[in-house]
C-alpha cells in the first residue's frame, strides 16, 4: 500500500497493458484520502463556513465514489461481461448520494438563515481549505501516476473528481485568506453580516451545482467506459 504513495500504480502492477487486479487497492487508498479531505472541511466548515461545509460534503461523496469504483473494479475483473451494467448501477448510486447531500445542505442553509445564527470565521475557512487542498493534491498525484501507466476511462473520471476537489479547496483557502485580511481591516458588523449572507448564498449555489452533476451522472454524462482511455471531463 505504501508503494502507492511513491510510485502509484506502476509500483505494484507488472502488466500495465491489461486490466490490473491491484487497481481496487488504489481506489480504496484514494477514496480514503478523498473522504479524509472532505471530513476535514466538513468539521471545520460546520463551525466556520457553510460553503466550506458544502464543499466538504461534496468531497466526501467524491471520495466515496473511489470506494464504489473499487467494488465495481473487483466485480468487473470477475465478470467482464457485466462491465457496462455495473458501471451504470454505480453511476446511479453516486447520483443519489450527491442528490441527498445537496438537499441536506440547502436544508441546513435555510435553517441557519431563518434562525439568524450563521457566522463565518475566515481564518478557519483558510485552514480548512489548505488542509483539503493538500490531501486532494496527494490523491490526484496517485491517480495520475496510475493513469500514466495504464490508461483507464473509469479512473479518468476519478481524476476529474480529485482535480475539481483540489481546485475548490484552493479557492476556499484563498477566499478565507482574503476575508481574514478584510476582517482585520474592516472590523464592522456590516462586514460580518455581508460575509455571512454571501456564504449562505454560495452554499446554496454549490448545492444546485451538485444537483446538476447528479443529473448528469444519472444519465451517464460524467462517467466513462472502463478502458476507453483517459478523459478528464469536468465534474
Amino acid at each position: 500500500m505504501l508503494a502507492f504513495f511513491k510510485n502509484g500504480h506502476a509500483a505494484s502492477c507488472g502488466a500495465p497493458e491489461s486490466k490490473c487486479s491491484c487497481a481496487p487497492w488504489l481506489y480504496v487508498l484514494t477514496g480514503a484520502l478523498g473522504v479524509c479531505a472532505g471530513v476535514v472541511q466538513w468539521v471545520v466548515g460546520y463551525w466556520s463556513s457553510l460553503a466550506l461545509l458544502s464543499d466538504g460534503i461534496h468531497a466526501v461523496a467524491d471520495g466515496s465514489t473511489d470506494f464504489l469504483v473499487a467494488i465495481i473494479a473487483v466485480h468487473i475483473l470477475r465478470n467482464p461481461h457485466k462491465e457496462q451494467m455495473l458501471e451504470e448501477d454505480g453511476s446511479k448510486v453516486i447520483a443519489i448520494a450527491l442528490t441527498v447531500s445537496a438537499a441536506w445542505i440547502i436544508w441546513e442553509a435555510l435553517g441557519r438563515a431563518f434562525a439568524g445564527t450563521h457566522t463565518v470565521i475566515p481564518w478557519m475557512l483558510a485552514v480548512g481549505g489548505m488542509g483539503g487542498a493538500c490531501i486532494d493534491g496527494l490523491r490526484l498525484h496517485l491517480l495520475r501516476k496510475a493513469q500514466n501507466t495504464a490508461p483507464d476511462g473509469m479512473r479518468g473520471g476519478l481524476i476529474a473528481h480529485a482535480k475539481s476537489d483540489m481546485y475548490r479547496s484552493i479557492i476556499a483557502a484563498t477566499v478565507g485568506g482574503a476575508l481574514t485580511a478584510g476582517e482585520i481591516a474592516i472590523k464592522t458588523a456590516w462586514f460580518e453580516d455581508t460575509v455571512s449572507s454571501l456564504d449562505l448564498t454560495l452554499s446554496v449555489a454549490l448545492s444546485v451545482y451538485m444537483f446538476y452533476l447528479a443529473k448528469g451522472i444519472w444519465r451517464g454524462e460524467h462517467m466513462h467506459g472502463h478502458g476507453h482511455g483517459s478523459h478528464d471531463h469536468p465534474h
